[in-house]
């Protein structure tokens, strides 16, 4: 049993290590014609060694996780037309802010480089916290029920004990508590032993990993 713990560990901390050399990129693509975010326009991210796509949700906003550290080129695909941003530079464990205006009224078949980018890193120490809530506002609320406060947060939903971040499914919405990753629900720790929540909507760092949906973050009293 010693050895499995030991063995788990190891594995976890060399998993947490390999993310954390990893970037993101992540932004908005808006259509300035329109004067809207664009939801489901396809994202391409690419240079010599790696080829990664993804596409932007409902909001207009795209993440792409991991990317490894180097020199990109983002290419947009809307209506037929092409939009591409080049030199783009990702770092190890930072997130780069990468946004596309767009236009609807640029005829098909189009292909348009957008102007040179600028270095525009989030702090990845400062993700988008839906929602963060410490131990005295747990004990004065009303409910004894972690999932009570985690859906207070935006784009957040909880049914039947399975959280929806952003519309993503339940398995897309990621549980770390105490620094380790948890499998199923993992809301079934009593409140009185809980020192903070958080829960990350967007601009997850690197270390993190991939989430599709998000984080609900976790640290207990014993930590």
């Amino acid at each position: 049993m010693k050895k499995l713990s030991i063995f788990i560990f190891i594995f976890y901390s060399c998993l947490q290590f390999s993310f954390s050399q990893n970037g993101e990129i992540t932004g908005t693509i808006r259509d300035t014609l329109l004067m809207q975010n664009l939801e489901f326009a396809a994202i391409a991210v690419e240079n010599d060694m790696h080829y990664i796509t993804g596409i932007s949700n409902q909001h207009g906003i795209y993440y792409i996780n991991p990317v490894p550290p180097g020199v990109y080129k983002i290419v947009v695909a809307y209506m037929n037309s092409f939009f591409v941003k080049e030199n783009v530079e990702v770092h190890a464990d930072q997130v780069t802010k990468v946004d596309f205006n767009v236009s609807s009224a640029i005829g098909l078949d189009s292909f348009v480089v957008m102007p040179d980018w600028n270095e525009d890193l989030l702090n990845p120490f400062e993700p988008d916290i839906g929602l963060s809530v410490d131990a005295e506002k747990l004990n004065e609320g009303p409910s004894k029920e972690i999932s009570d406060f985690i859906k207070e947060a935006p784009y957040v939903s909880v049914e039947d004990g399975q959280i929806r971040i952003k519309g993503a499914r339940p398995e897309a919405t990621q549980i770390i508590i105490d620094g380790m990753y948890v499998r199923g629900s993992g809301l079934d720790i009593p409140i009185s032993s809980i020192r903070k929540i958080d829960v990350l909507t967007g601009s997850i760092p690197a270390k993190y990993g991939d989430a599709i949906g998000g984080f609900i973050v976790i640290e207990t009293k014993g930590f």
